[in-house]
Protein backbone atom coordinates (compact mmCIF):
# COMPACT_ATOMS: atom_id res chain seq x y z
CA UNK A 1 0.00 0.00 0.00
CA UNK A 2 1.34 2.98 -0.87
CA UNK A 3 1.93 5.99 1.82
CA UNK A 4 1.83 9.22 0.99
CA UNK A 5 3.96 11.45 2.16
CA UNK A 6 3.35 15.35 3.31
CA UNK A 7 4.62 17.95 0.69
CA UNK A 8 6.76 20.10 1.94
CA UNK A 9 6.83 23.58 0.24
CA UNK A 10 9.67 25.05 -0.51
CA UNK A 11 10.74 28.46 -1.38
CA UNK A 12 11.97 29.25 -4.80
CA UNK A 13 15.43 30.45 -5.04
CA UNK A 14 15.68 33.86 -5.22
CA UNK A 15 12.72 34.89 -3.17
CA UNK A 16 12.18 37.29 -0.43
CA UNK A 17 12.33 36.32 3.08
CA UNK A 18 8.91 36.45 4.95
CA UNK A 19 8.29 38.20 8.32
CA UNK A 20 7.93 35.79 11.51
CA UNK A 21 5.27 36.02 13.52
CA UNK A 22 4.80 35.67 17.70
CA UNK A 23 2.06 34.98 19.39
CA UNK A 24 1.34 37.60 22.50
CA UNK A 25 -0.57 35.90 25.24
CA UNK A 26 -2.38 37.28 27.71
CA UNK A 27 -0.97 41.06 26.99
CA UNK A 28 -1.81 43.85 29.82
CA UNK A 29 -2.03 47.39 28.17
CA UNK A 30 0.87 49.29 28.61
CA UNK A 31 -0.37 52.19 30.80
CA UNK A 32 -0.49 55.84 29.63
CA UNK A 33 2.85 57.87 30.74
CA UNK A 34 2.45 60.20 33.46
CA UNK A 35 4.11 63.61 34.34
CA UNK A 36 7.01 62.79 36.68
CA UNK A 37 6.72 65.36 39.93
CA UNK A 38 10.01 66.09 42.15
CA UNK A 39 9.16 65.07 45.85
CA UNK A 40 9.22 68.30 48.10
CA UNK A 41 12.22 68.88 49.98
CA UNK A 42 10.73 68.71 53.19
CA UNK A 43 6.92 68.48 55.09
CA UNK A 44 4.67 71.42 55.48
CA UNK A 45 4.31 73.24 58.83
CA UNK A 46 0.67 74.15 60.49
CA UNK A 47 0.60 76.80 63.25
CA UNK A 48 -2.02 76.68 65.89
CA UNK A 49 -4.50 79.74 66.52
CA UNK A 50 -3.44 81.83 68.72
CA UNK A 51 -5.19 82.62 71.85
CA UNK A 52 -6.73 86.34 72.67
CA UNK A 53 -5.07 88.52 74.87
CA UNK A 54 -7.02 89.38 78.37
CA UNK A 55 -9.10 92.35 78.38
CA UNK A 56 -8.38 93.95 81.41
CA UNK A 57 -10.98 93.24 84.57
CA UNK A 58 -12.96 96.24 85.81
CA UNK A 59 -15.06 95.93 89.48
CA UNK A 60 -16.34 97.59 92.55
CA UNK A 61 -17.04 101.21 91.34
CA UNK A 62 -18.15 103.08 94.16
CA UNK A 63 -19.23 107.16 94.70
CA UNK A 64 -18.60 108.49 98.35
CA UNK A 65 -21.84 110.11 98.48
CA UNK A 66 -25.04 109.56 96.85
CA UNK A 67 -25.87 113.62 96.84
CA UNK A 68 -23.14 116.25 96.30
CA UNK A 69 -23.99 120.13 96.20
CA UNK A 70 -22.84 123.31 94.42
CA UNK A 71 -23.09 126.31 96.95
CA UNK A 72 -23.49 129.70 95.65
CA UNK A 73 -23.12 131.59 98.75
CA UNK A 74 -22.09 129.59 101.62
CA UNK A 75 -25.85 128.90 101.97
CA UNK A 76 -25.38 125.61 102.53
CA UNK A 77 -21.95 124.78 104.63
CA UNK A 78 -22.31 121.72 105.53
CA UNK A 79 -23.63 120.00 102.45
CA UNK A 80 -21.23 117.64 101.10
CA UNK A 81 -18.84 119.60 98.15
CA UNK A 82 -16.91 116.62 96.89
CA UNK A 83 -17.26 112.65 95.62
CA UNK A 84 -14.57 110.22 95.39
CA UNK A 85 -14.75 107.49 92.58
CA UNK A 86 -12.79 104.25 93.31
CA UNK A 87 -12.74 101.21 91.02
CA UNK A 88 -10.37 97.97 91.16
CA UNK A 89 -8.80 96.86 88.06
CA UNK A 90 -6.88 93.69 87.38
CA UNK A 91 -4.75 93.01 83.99
CA UNK A 92 -2.27 90.60 83.59
CA UNK A 93 -0.71 92.97 80.87
CA UNK A 94 -1.01 96.02 83.40
CA UNK A 95 -3.14 98.71 83.27
CA UNK A 96 -1.54 101.92 81.95
CA UNK A 97 -4.80 103.99 82.11
CA UNK A 98 -7.88 104.27 84.16
CA UNK A 99 -10.72 106.95 83.20
CA UNK A 100 -13.51 108.49 85.04
CA UNK A 101 -16.37 109.05 82.22
CA UNK A 102 -18.93 111.72 83.49
CA UNK A 103 -21.94 113.83 82.33
CA UNK A 104 -22.47 117.07 84.19
CA UNK A 105 -26.44 117.63 84.44
CA UNK A 106 -27.50 119.14 81.18
CA UNK A 107 -24.36 118.27 79.21
CA UNK A 108 -24.59 116.60 76.21
CA UNK A 109 -21.37 114.40 75.91
CA UNK A 110 -19.34 112.82 78.87
CA UNK A 111 -16.38 114.43 79.86
CA UNK A 112 -13.26 112.42 80.98
CA UNK A 113 -10.91 112.83 84.54
CA UNK A 114 -7.78 110.34 85.08
CA UNK A 115 -8.06 108.17 87.62
CA UNK A 116 -4.73 107.46 89.98
CA UNK A 117 -3.71 104.33 91.49
CA UNK A 118 -4.38 104.55 95.28
CA UNK A 119 -2.78 100.93 96.11
CA UNK A 120 -1.59 97.81 95.11
CA UNK A 121 -0.07 97.61 91.35
CA UNK A 122 -0.89 98.04 87.64
CA UNK A 123 -1.51 94.78 87.44
CA UNK A 124 -4.49 94.51 90.63
CA UNK A 125 -4.56 97.80 91.99
CA UNK A 126 -7.53 100.20 93.38
CA UNK A 127 -7.96 103.69 91.42
CA UNK A 128 -9.41 106.89 92.46
CA UNK A 129 -10.39 110.53 91.58
CA UNK A 130 -12.78 113.07 93.34
CA UNK A 131 -14.52 115.82 91.56
CA UNK A 132 -15.80 118.84 92.83
CA UNK A 133 -18.39 121.04 92.72
CA UNK A 134 -16.96 124.00 92.23
CA UNK A 135 -13.85 123.17 90.55
CA UNK A 136 -15.31 120.86 88.38
CA UNK A 137 -18.10 122.89 86.72
CA UNK A 138 -21.13 120.88 88.47
CA UNK A 139 -23.36 124.08 88.84
CA UNK A 140 -26.72 122.63 88.01
CA UNK A 141 -28.84 120.91 90.07
CA UNK A 142 -30.33 117.01 88.13
CA UNK A 143 -28.32 114.09 87.63
CA UNK A 144 -24.34 112.69 87.41
CA UNK A 145 -24.38 110.23 85.41
CA UNK A 146 -20.89 107.91 85.47
CA UNK A 147 -18.80 104.92 84.41
CA UNK A 148 -15.47 103.67 84.77
CA UNK A 149 -12.77 102.94 81.77
CA UNK A 150 -9.49 101.12 82.04
CA UNK A 151 -7.14 100.44 79.41
CA UNK A 152 -3.72 97.62 79.99
CA UNK A 153 -0.26 97.33 77.85
CA UNK A 154 -2.15 95.84 74.96
CA UNK A 155 -4.65 98.72 74.01
CA UNK A 156 -7.54 96.65 75.17
CA UNK A 157 -9.95 98.32 77.56
CA UNK A 158 -12.93 97.25 79.72
CA UNK A 159 -15.03 99.30 81.58
CA UNK A 160 -17.60 99.46 84.17
CA UNK A 161 -20.76 99.26 84.10
CA UNK A 162 -20.52 97.56 81.28
CA UNK A 163 -23.41 99.46 79.39
CA UNK A 164 -24.96 102.69 80.46
CA UNK A 165 -24.00 104.61 83.63
CA UNK A 166 -24.85 104.83 87.21
CA UNK A 167 -25.91 108.26 88.63
CA UNK A 168 -26.00 110.25 91.58
CA UNK A 169 -27.52 113.80 92.52
CA UNK A 170 -26.14 117.30 92.52
CA UNK A 171 -28.29 119.48 94.46
CA UNK A 172 -27.92 123.83 94.24
CA UNK A 173 -27.67 125.75 97.63
CA UNK A 174 -29.28 128.83 96.73
CA UNK A 175 -30.58 131.70 98.61
CA UNK A 176 -33.47 130.31 100.59
CA UNK A 177 -34.37 133.13 103.26
CA UNK A 178 -33.17 133.17 106.80
CA UNK A 179 -33.10 129.96 108.76
CA UNK A 180 -35.79 130.44 111.58
CA UNK A 181 -35.38 128.45 114.61
CA UNK A 182 -35.82 128.55 118.17
CA UNK A 183 -39.75 129.56 118.07
CA UNK A 184 -41.05 130.00 121.81
CA UNK A 185 -44.41 131.55 123.45
CA UNK A 186 -43.51 133.19 127.65
CA UNK A 187 -46.73 131.53 127.88
CA UNK A 188 -46.26 128.34 126.65
CA UNK A 189 -49.11 126.68 124.97
CA UNK A 190 -52.16 128.65 126.65
CA UNK A 191 -53.27 132.45 126.90
CA UNK A 192 -56.19 133.55 128.56
CA UNK A 193 -58.73 136.20 127.81
CA UNK A 194 -59.76 138.40 131.01
CA UNK A 195 -63.60 139.66 129.54
CA UNK A 196 -64.01 140.29 133.13
CA UNK A 197 -60.86 141.79 134.56
CA UNK A 198 -59.97 139.30 137.01
CA UNK A 199 -56.71 139.57 139.10
CA UNK A 200 -53.78 139.45 136.76
CA UNK A 201 -52.25 137.15 139.00
CA UNK A 202 -55.06 134.79 138.72
CA UNK A 203 -54.78 134.19 134.53
CA UNK A 204 -51.51 135.38 131.54
CA UNK A 205 -53.16 137.42 129.31
CA UNK A 206 -49.69 138.43 127.42
CA UNK A 207 -47.34 136.49 125.95
CA UNK A 208 -43.38 136.90 123.95
CA UNK A 209 -43.28 135.46 121.33
CA UNK A 210 -39.54 135.12 119.78
CA UNK A 211 -37.29 133.25 117.68
CA UNK A 212 -33.60 133.05 116.65
CA UNK A 213 -32.98 133.91 112.44
CA UNK A 214 -29.26 133.05 111.06
CA UNK A 215 -28.82 134.11 106.62
CA UNK A 216 -25.20 134.71 105.59
CA UNK A 217 -26.28 138.07 104.12
CA UNK A 218 -27.98 139.05 107.33
CA UNK A 219 -31.15 139.40 108.77
CA UNK A 220 -33.02 142.14 107.97
CA UNK A 221 -36.34 142.07 109.34
CA UNK A 222 -38.80 139.82 111.41
CA UNK A 223 -42.61 139.74 111.58
CA UNK A 224 -45.02 138.00 113.35
CA UNK A 225 -48.16 136.70 112.13
CA UNK A 226 -51.10 136.18 114.14
CA UNK A 227 -55.30 135.09 113.67
CA UNK A 228 -57.19 135.43 116.51
CA UNK A 229 -59.58 132.77 117.64
CA UNK A 230 -62.69 132.34 115.14
CA UNK A 231 -60.42 135.30 112.13
CA UNK A 232 -60.08 134.41 108.93
CA UNK A 233 -57.34 137.20 108.34
CA UNK A 234 -53.90 136.97 109.10
CA UNK A 235 -52.82 140.35 111.68
CA UNK A 236 -49.06 141.11 112.22
CA UNK A 237 -46.94 142.96 114.01
CA UNK A 238 -43.01 143.62 113.06
CA UNK A 239 -40.25 142.08 115.93
CA UNK A 240 -37.23 143.55 116.87
CA UNK A 241 -33.86 142.22 117.50
CA UNK A 242 -33.28 144.63 120.34
CA UNK A 243 -35.31 143.54 123.62
CA UNK A 244 -33.98 140.39 123.82
CA UNK A 245 -30.49 140.33 122.27
CA UNK A 246 -30.18 137.62 119.94
CA UNK A 247 -33.46 136.84 119.13
CA UNK A 248 -36.54 138.62 117.37
CA UNK A 249 -39.07 139.91 119.80
CA UNK A 250 -43.15 140.92 119.83
CA UNK A 251 -45.40 140.64 122.42
CA UNK A 252 -49.13 139.13 121.93
CA UNK A 253 -51.60 140.69 124.40
CA UNK A 254 -55.25 139.71 124.90
CA UNK A 255 -56.65 142.76 125.63
CA UNK A 256 -54.80 145.44 123.48
CA UNK A 257 -54.52 142.88 120.45
CA UNK A 258 -58.45 141.72 120.93
CA UNK A 259 -57.63 138.54 121.17
CA UNK A 260 -61.28 136.97 121.90
CA UNK A 261 -62.74 133.90 122.02
CA UNK A 262 -66.23 133.87 119.70
CA UNK A 263 -67.37 130.30 121.58
CA UNK A 264 -66.19 129.78 125.00
CA UNK A 265 -64.30 128.67 126.92
CA UNK A 266 -61.63 128.15 124.50
CA UNK A 267 -60.38 129.44 121.39
CA UNK A 268 -56.99 128.69 119.43
CA UNK A 269 -54.92 131.70 118.61
CA UNK A 270 -52.55 130.70 115.78
CA UNK A 271 -49.10 132.36 114.86
CA UNK A 272 -45.59 132.22 112.84
CA UNK A 273 -42.54 133.95 111.77
CA UNK A 274 -41.42 135.64 108.49
CA UNK A 275 -37.93 137.19 107.81
CA UNK A 276 -36.13 138.77 105.11
CA UNK A 277 -32.19 138.37 104.21
CA UNK A 278 -30.35 141.77 103.31
CA UNK A 279 -31.16 140.63 99.68
CA UNK A 280 -35.26 140.46 100.10
CA UNK A 281 -35.49 136.62 100.05
CA UNK A 282 -37.80 135.80 102.84
CA UNK A 283 -38.82 132.36 105.04
CA UNK A 284 -41.49 131.16 106.84
CA UNK A 285 -41.43 128.88 110.12
CA UNK A 286 -44.27 126.57 110.82
CA UNK A 287 -47.28 127.42 112.50
CA UNK A 288 -47.56 127.32 116.30
CA UNK A 289 -50.44 127.28 118.04
CA UNK A 290 -52.03 128.36 121.46
CA UNK A 291 -54.89 127.88 123.55
CA UNK A 292 -56.91 130.85 124.32
CA UNK A 293 -59.04 130.19 127.81
CA UNK A 294 -61.04 132.13 129.49
CA UNK A 295 -60.26 134.05 132.62
CA UNK A 296 -62.33 132.96 135.33
CA UNK A 297 -63.51 135.54 138.25
CA UNK A 298 -64.15 133.94 141.55
CA UNK A 299 -67.66 133.62 142.65
CA UNK A 300 -68.66 135.14 145.65
CA UNK A 301 -70.09 132.52 148.45
CA UNK A 302 -71.42 133.77 151.66
CA UNK A 303 -74.01 133.06 154.30
CA UNK A 304 -73.32 129.01 154.53
CA UNK A 305 -75.54 128.18 157.47
CA UNK A 306 -78.21 126.11 158.37
CA UNK A 307 -81.63 127.41 158.14
CA UNK A 308 -82.06 126.43 161.85
CA UNK A 309 -79.50 126.38 164.81
CA UNK A 310 -81.60 123.21 166.05
CA UNK A 311 -82.74 119.94 165.03
CA UNK A 312 -85.38 117.63 165.93
CA UNK A 313 -84.38 115.25 168.47
CA UNK A 314 -85.73 112.32 166.36
CA UNK A 315 -83.97 109.73 164.07
CA UNK A 316 -85.34 111.52 160.63
CA UNK A 317 -84.49 115.33 161.66
CA UNK A 318 -84.09 117.08 158.30
CA UNK A 319 -81.28 119.87 158.22
CA UNK A 320 -81.94 122.26 155.89
CA UNK A 321 -78.48 123.85 154.24
CA UNK A 322 -78.58 127.61 152.39
CA UNK A 323 -76.17 130.25 151.15
CA UNK A 324 -75.81 132.87 149.02
CA UNK A 325 -73.29 132.94 145.74
CA UNK A 326 -72.95 135.86 142.76
CA UNK A 327 -71.04 134.15 140.27
CA UNK A 328 -70.02 137.24 137.69
CA UNK A 329 -69.22 135.00 134.55
CA UNK A 330 -72.24 132.91 134.54
CA UNK A 331 -74.14 134.02 131.25
CA UNK A 332 -77.23 135.33 131.47
CA UNK A 333 -80.70 132.67 131.45
CA UNK A 334 -78.45 130.04 133.15
CA UNK A 335 -78.25 128.43 136.39
CA UNK A 336 -75.21 128.08 138.50
CA UNK A 337 -74.51 124.60 138.87
CA UNK A 338 -73.78 124.12 142.81
CA UNK A 339 -72.69 120.81 144.82
CA UNK A 340 -72.87 120.83 148.70
CA UNK A 341 -70.80 118.29 150.66
CA UNK A 342 -71.57 118.26 154.19
CA UNK A 343 -70.29 116.17 157.60
CA UNK A 344 -72.05 116.00 160.73
CA UNK A 345 -69.85 114.40 163.59
CA UNK A 346 -71.31 113.85 167.33
CA UNK A 347 -70.93 116.26 169.98
CA UNK A 348 -71.35 113.93 173.24
CA UNK A 349 -68.32 112.94 174.67
CA UNK A 350 -67.68 109.21 173.95
CA UNK A 351 -70.17 108.49 171.42
CA UNK A 352 -67.98 108.77 168.03
CA UNK A 353 -70.26 109.24 165.00
CA UNK A 354 -70.72 110.75 161.81
CA UNK A 355 -72.81 111.31 158.18
CA UNK A 356 -71.92 113.15 155.59
CA UNK A 357 -73.37 112.96 152.26
CA UNK A 358 -73.24 115.44 149.06
CA UNK A 359 -76.30 118.05 147.80
CA UNK A 360 -76.74 119.02 144.51
CA UNK A 361 -78.48 122.52 143.68
CA UNK A 362 -78.69 125.04 141.10
CA UNK A 363 -79.18 128.94 141.30
CA UNK A 364 -79.02 132.13 139.54
CA UNK A 365 -76.47 135.10 140.08
CA UNK A 366 -77.04 136.57 144.11
CA UNK A 367 -79.64 133.63 144.42
CA UNK A 368 -79.80 131.24 147.05
CA UNK A 369 -79.27 127.91 146.92
CA UNK A 370 -81.32 125.35 149.27
CA UNK A 371 -80.36 121.90 149.92
CA UNK A 372 -81.42 119.36 152.92
CA UNK A 373 -79.80 116.85 154.98
CA UNK A 374 -80.51 114.22 157.61
CA UNK A 375 -79.32 114.30 160.91
CA UNK A 376 -80.23 111.79 163.43
CA UNK A 377 -79.15 108.82 166.14
CA UNK A 378 -75.44 107.07 166.30
CA UNK A 379 -75.57 104.47 168.22
CA UNK A 380 -78.67 104.35 169.74
CA UNK A 381 -78.45 107.71 171.14
CA UNK A 382 -79.79 111.14 170.09
CA UNK A 383 -77.37 113.78 169.39
CA UNK A 384 -77.68 116.60 172.35
CA UNK A 385 -75.63 118.83 169.54
CA UNK A 386 -73.52 118.19 166.99
CA UNK A 387 -70.76 120.42 164.75
CA UNK A 388 -71.71 120.76 161.14
CA UNK A 389 -69.02 120.98 157.90
CA UNK A 390 -70.63 122.41 154.63
CA UNK A 391 -68.17 123.08 152.02
CA UNK A 392 -69.74 124.25 148.43
CA UNK A 393 -68.39 124.49 145.02
CA UNK A 394 -70.07 126.43 141.97
CA UNK A 395 -69.15 125.76 138.67
CA UNK A 396 -70.13 128.61 135.99
CA UNK A 397 -71.38 128.29 132.45
CA UNK A 398 -67.63 128.54 130.66
CA UNK A 399 -66.38 125.78 133.36
CA UNK A 400 -65.07 128.35 136.00
CA UNK A 401 -65.25 127.01 139.57
CA UNK A 402 -65.30 128.65 143.40
CA UNK A 403 -65.22 126.70 146.42
CA UNK A 404 -66.47 128.02 149.94
CA UNK A 405 -66.34 125.68 153.34
CA UNK A 406 -68.19 126.77 156.80
CA UNK A 407 -66.68 124.47 159.36
CA UNK A 408 -67.87 123.40 162.72
CA UNK A 409 -71.19 125.13 163.07
CA UNK A 410 -72.76 124.25 165.88
CA UNK A 411 -76.35 123.19 166.10
CA UNK A 412 -78.42 121.34 169.31
CA UNK A 413 -81.54 119.12 169.45
CA UNK A 414 -84.52 120.68 170.49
Amino acid sequence: MATCATELALASPGAPAEPSLTAIVNATPTPAPTESVAPPTSAPTISPTASPAPTPAVAALTASTRTVSFDTASYCPKAVKQVTFRVTVTAAAGATAVSLRWRAPGAAAFATTPMARVSGSATKGTWSVTLDTAANGLTKAGTLGYYAEATDANGATRRIPASGSASLTVAVCSNIGPVITSLASSSGSSLSWNPLGAPSDTCQTATNITAVAKDVDGVASATLFFKRPGASTWASKAMDNTTLPGRWYANIDSLGDKVTIPTPPTGTLRWYIKAADAKGVASQSATKAITVTRCDTEALITHLQPLSANYACNTSAVISLTGIVIDADQAAGKRLKVVIKWSLRSGLPGVIASASGTVNATGGKGSYYLGTTTAGQFNGKTLAYAYLTMTVTTTDTYGGTSKATMTDYQMFCG
